[in-house]
């Protein structure tokens, strides 16, 4: 009897603080390890982000010095001369030869007339004799409205099949009227080489860049360079927006995560592609051993709990039960040696009491009966 009563009480308990400990403490690790695997997710996806908005404005540094570059060749006043009356052509062609060795990754140097048309084309030192009509291209057509002019889409040189860009500025008269322009293709492979081949993220991240038109401009797999990718899952997110970061897509079945930043000047697209899986790892270890600390303190307070209850209820009852069996079987000098300040405490005092008095109540009726 004593042990089937412990046990119905002890297990009753046992439920229901082991359900509300749980419930509870579930609630918490589950909020907890969540916002932890948000935080985790957010600072990676921002770390990405971070990434590509350095190497774009490190990119849009390096156009500004090439504009720069071109501005000085377009401001020279044997330049304008040209221009205005086809004179000093021997001083100008050897002037835009030297300025076209002043870097070993400047493929042509060339000025061109109102109408787009290629007057002096030099290549590291060497005039080229082919001269072509650039109206039709983007970046003539900004250095013929006075603007600065960028190629957005790279090409490959004839002469030395590197991926080039190029970069224009206008040559003005003296009341401002456009006489033409400076232009310069220059190879990029150097810029690919510290920016993009260099550059890793873990194991599975990498970067490229991207024409406004979705074609490669540069990546860490040459062979994708200048072709178009629009129509891929990730690149059409890119083209639809200046930049973004935490954007999911599945390439080759495996899931991936992309961010993005527009490159100034050129409007190029510098990505961060990066297998989801590697990004969520140490978001989900984190979660991990969160739900496992969790798991550990809901049983360490059952357990706590447990002994607790033990203590304060179960044994207090049992000595209860053991001396009131022992009053019903007629030993009314049985002691109770319980002392609480609470309520099984005062439960005690009062089954003392009792049997105080059920003691004075046989004494006295013994007495009775003698007397009769």
């Amino acid at each position: 009897m004593e042990l089937r009563m412990a046990h119905s009480i002890r297990m009753t308990l046992l439920l229901l603080i082991s359900a509300v400990i749980l419930l509870i403490q579930s609630a918490l690790v589950g909020v907890v390890a969540k916002l932890s695997y948000e935080a985790n997710m957010e600072s990676r996806t921002h770390e990405m982000g971070l990434m590509v908005e350095t190497i774009a404005k490190s990119m849009g540094d390096f156009g500004e010095q090439l504009s720069t570059l071109v501005n000085g060749v377009s401001k020279a006043p044997k330049v304008r001369q040209y221009l205005e009356t086809g004179d000093g052509v021997e001083g100008l062609s050897v002037f835009i030869a030297a300025m076209s060795q002043s870097s070993a990754s400047i493929n042509t140097l060339y000025v061109f007339d109102a109408t787009g048309q290629q007057r002096i084309v030099c290549a590291q030192g060497k005039m080229v004799e082919k001269h072509n009509n650039l109206s039709n291209r983007e970046y003539i057509q900004a250095a013929l409205a006075n603007k600065r002019g960028f190629s957005s889409t790279p090409t490959k040189s004839f002469a030395t099949g590197k991926i080039i860009v190029s970069v224009t500025a206008p040559v003005l008269d003296a009341g401002g009227k456009v006489l033409g322009g400076i232009g310069m293709s220059y190879a990029i492979d150097e810029l690919e080489k510290n920016y993009i081949q260099s550059i890793k993220m873990g194991q599975s991240g990498y970067p490229y860049i991207i024409s406004p038109k979705g074609i490669f401009v540069a990546h860490p797999d040459s062979s994708l360079a200048l072709q178009d990718h629009s129509a891929n899952p990730g690149i059409r997110d890119m083209l639809g927006a200046p930049s973004g970061q935490g954007v999911s897509f599945q390439r080759n079945g495996v899931d991936k995560m992309l961010a993005w930043y527009t490159v100034p000047y050129w409007n190029w697209k510098v990505a961060l592609v990066m297998d989801t899986a590697e990004i969520q790892a140490p978001a989900v270890q984190q979660r991990n051993v969160m739900l496992g600390l969790g798991l550990g303190a809901i049983v360490l307070l059952v357990a706590v709990s447990l002994l607790a209850l033990e203590k304060i209820a179960i044994r207090p009852l049992r000595q209860l039960q053991a001396y009131a069996g022992t009053v019903a079987d007629g030993d009314l000098n049985a002691r109770l040696d319980l002392r609480l300040k609470n309520e099984i405490g005062k439960l005690a005092d009062a089954l003392r009491t009792m049997v105080e008095n059920l003691k004075a109540k046989i004494a006295e009726a013994d007495e009775n009966t003698r007397k009769a």
